[in-house]
């Protein structure tokens, strides 16, 4: 999508936590900047 830059990254949940709701381990997050973690949402892609 872009360069967003180190100050807009997001943690987020590779398998989200809507489909796995098991909590949250460090080998399920990864980070996206802001506006790739929006468009992801609650999907397993980025579309």
């Amino acid at each position: 999508m872009g360069n967003a830059g180190f100050s807009q990254l997001d943690a987020d949940h590779v398998i989200p936590f809507k489909i796995n709701r098991r909590g949250t381990t460090w080998q399920n997050m990864t980070l996206l900047c802001s506006p790739c973690n929006q468009k992801k949402n609650a999907s397993l892609s980025l579309v």
